[in-house]
């Protein structure tokens, strides 16, 4: 699988042709193969406007800007304030994979390929991945969105295919204001699990506060599909009420 956070798309960074034309030709292919599996069947929307919508957002999912200053931050956070959030045992643990991993980076070839499991590579381990997940989640609580979002930039580096810290990432983003790097946190959602309803229903809210009424609507009607097909859609009624009403 890609691990899009590889790529260094920065605006000072020159842009390599052949990597757009590249780009383009396997998001065209994913689009065409995602448009006609998918769950998504409503008559209303023309099925081109569907296969585009998913071409742009795969094309954002690779796409993700430097995350260099945030995981300065996430670290910085993890060093000055993860003790506190954490047990004795899940402090020193992750204190030493923690420093273990800044010795793998620090000796590391950049011209040998990196695994995309980064943390395996690292020497961390699972037990101190939900370290930083419980530092994150207290920070949320705290309504500290921002390092929250830093620290699951951090473990969606770390372990690019788990597909609850991307969710929790656009979560964090979503609550920030920042919209579009919500999406783009969604968006890998959808690549990950395309089942994950949350991730269509708050991807259409940021949508929608872009001010991208057709965008969400493709979210919106995609949610719906997932939804018909749960055990238990009633958490989501809500959500899709709202959503119904503010594309109406």
């Amino acid at each position: 699988m890609l691990n899009p956070m590889t790529l260094n798309t920065t605006s000072n960074v020159a842009i390599d042709p052949d990597f757009e034309d590249t780009l383009e030709k396997i998001a065209e292919e994913y689009a065409q193969k995602e448009s006609e599996t998918l769950v998504y069947t409503s008559p209303l929307i023309p099925k081109e406007q569907v296969k585009n919508h998913l071409k742009n957002e795969f094309k954002s999912s690779v796409r993700i800007e430097d995350q260099q200053i945030l995981l300065t931050n996430a670290v910085r956070c993890i060093s000055q304030e993860g003790k506190r959030y954490l047990s004795e045992a899940e402090w020193n643990l992750l204190s030493k994979e923690i420093a273990r991993a800044a010795e793998v980076i620090a000796g590391m070839d950049y011209q040998e390929e990196i695994p995309e499991i980064l943390y395996l590579y690292l020497g961390m381990t699972q037990r101190g991945l939900n370290a930083i997940e419980t530092i994150s989640r207290a920070k949320y609580q705290e309504e500290n969105f921002s390092l929250a979002a830093d620290l699951n930039a951090l473990l969606s580096i770390l372990n690019p295919e788990e597909v609850i810290y991307w969710l929790h990432l656009g979560i964090s983003y979503q609550d920030c204001g920042f919209y579009e790097r919500a999406i783009k946190a969604y968006s890998i959602c959808h690549l990950l699990d395309p089942k994950q309803i949350k991730a269509w229903i708050l991807c259409a809210e940021c949508y929608l506060n872009s001010h991208e009424k057709e965008e969400a609507k493709i979210e919106y009607e995609e949610a719906v599909q997932i939804a018909a097909t749960l055990e238990n859609s009633e958490p989501w009624k809500d959500h899709l009420e709202y959503l119904k009403k503010s594309l109406g």
